[in-house]
């Protein structure tokens, strides 16, 4: 069973796949300049990860990602760009701090949330009714209409009466049900 990587050895692999995409061959220079560290943090670190079968590495020679170490650093750079849409396309957050905030976030978002993030954005790419109009309504709510009762009140009659329209791109989603007696 492999070992579970800390957050800061992940931030290494995550690098390495970067910078390999950049460039022929991975060097501890490169890794300190990317990850703003000094080179003998970097060298330390790729013992460990050495050690871990994650990288292999020489003393004074390049960095190369294991299998193991490669999917590792997929999975990281899989959930920060999923977080990192989320937040900024979602959510609404600034660039920069969607991409601190989901740096911070893809170490400790468990497999079950990611999953379900990850169906979340699916279905809003998919469904008819929560493109672009339904992510305006709720940066406008961000924006100010949160404050109001009044203004949640109205956007979310308006929600219920878009919802009692018929769909025009075929049947009704499973999920609507009619009420019980």
């Amino acid at each position: 069973m492999p070992r579970e990587l800390s957050p800061r050895m992940e931030d290494y692999l995550e690098a390495v796949l970067a910078l390999e995409a950049e460039h022929d061959v991975v060097r501890v220079t490169d890794i300190a300049d990317e990850l703003e560290v000094a080179k003998p943090t970097v060298s330390s670190a790729l013992k460990k990860l050495s050690r871990s079968g994650h990288v292999e590495h020489a003393a004074y020679g390049h960095v190369q990602l294991t299998p193991e170490g490669r999917a590792a650093a997929r999975s990281v750079t899989r959930r920060h760009r999923l977080l990192r849409r989320f937040f900024d396309s979602v959510l609404g957050v600034d660039p920069e701090t969607a991409a601190e905030d989901a740096c911070r976030a893809e170490h400790h978002i468990s497999r079950t949330t990611l999953e379900r993030l990850t169906w979340f954005i699916e279905f809003m790419d998919r469904c008819p009714r929560t493109q672009r109009e339904w992510l305006e309504h709720f940066h406008c709510f961000c924006d100010g209409g949160r404050d109001s009762e009044q203004a949640a009140e109205l956007c979310a009659a308006r929600c219920v009466e878009e919802c009692r329209e018929p769909l025009t791109h075929g049947p009704a989603p499973p999920c609507r049900r009619e009420p019980q007696p």
